[in-house]
């Protein structure tokens, strides 16, 4: 370990000899793949940890592989491959649009989903996705590896449950087949090098010969202290896909941001972006057709 701007850096290249590294520190530590937070915290001296661990030279902690019916992502996997590794693509394409549009391309080109994960972000782009994919994540210190769903690694607003030498190792959720169709929408004061001022996420089980909706996952995030699903929303968005379906899904999205944030200073913007929101959605996962009339309009300007 060496030393550097009065912290110690440690640059492992196996995940054992990660593990061995940090087991008998005793001082505080920070984790760092893509830097895109850290390294702004640490010269901004937000974060003034004894020793920083590279985790961009592990093998085992970047990649996309499928095993058992599951999507695999290593936890120090960027957002650029994710954008567009066919896997993701074909199986869970929601995630590869929330990546494609997060930051600039030099951010996607180092910022990882395992950063995304542990910064707890309300606006975390990639939250809501995890959320409606379902996804568990692994985590793993020197003694011991858990697994556990995302809104239960998520505690509030830049807040987890993970311990001072635990890391992100991986993500799983399960493949969308292809009864499945699922999207990301999300809306900032300028187009793709953005933080979210409102995203969403959806995953739809749908019947296509009926044209109707059969299940329905939906998070949202950037209107608390972290993403979340709405149960009853899901709920309510079954049936017939036809513009009463579409109101009603505005209407509740409406009432959920009411509910959210009334009394705060972006409540009456976000409480009519989020209507945009969803009949962007519902182009993205339908088609135009599904808005008689309208081709559907981009709310990221």
């Amino acid at each position: 370990m060496e030393g550097y701007k009065g912290y110690n850096f440690f640059g492992p290249t196996t995940l054992n000899q990660l593990m061995e590294g940090v087991s008998d520190f005793n001082g505080s530590i920070s984790f760092i793949a893509g830097g895109t937070d850290l390294v702004i915290d640490l010269r901004k001296g937000k974060k003034k940890p004894q020793l920083v661990v590279d985790l961009s030279q592990i093998p085992e902690l970047s990649g996309v592989h499928e095993e058992d019916g599951r999507i695999h992502i290593g936890g120090a996997t960027t957002f650029s491959l994710l954008s567009r590794h066919p896997l993701i693509l074909k199986k869970g394409l929601c995630l590869a649009q929330a990546t494609r549009r997060i930051g600039s391309e030099q951010i996607r080109n180092r910022g990882t989903i395992g950063g995304n994960i542990a910064s707890a972000s309300p606006a975390g782009d990639c939250l809501p996705v995890l959320l409606v994919l379902e996804a568990m994540i692994t985590l793993q210190d020197p003694i011991s590896v858990r697994r556990l769903p995302l809104c239960q690694v998520l505690q509030g607003s830049g807040r987890t449950c993970l311990t001072s030498k635990e890391v992100i190792t991986g993500i799983d959720f399960p493949l969308l087949d292809d009864e499945y169709v699922s999207g990301f929408e999300k809306i900032g004061s300028r187009t793709t090098v953005t933080v979210a001022r409102l995203n969403m996420a959806t995953v739809i089980k749908y019947d296509r010969e009926n044209n109707s909706i059969k299940e329905a996952r939906i998070a949202v995030g950037a209107l608390g202290e972290t993403a979340f699903r709405l149960p009853d929303l899901e709920k309510n968005l079954l049936g017939e896909i036809n513009p009463l379906l579409l109101r009603r899904f505005e209407d509740m999205l409406t009432e959920a941001v009411d509910k959210a944030i009334t009394g705060r200073e972006s409540h009456p913007y976000k409480r009519e972006a989020i209507r945009g929101i969803a009949e962007d959605m519902f182009v993205n996962l339908f088609g135009s057709n599904s808005i008689p009339g309208e081709s559907g309009r981009k709310h990221d300007q």
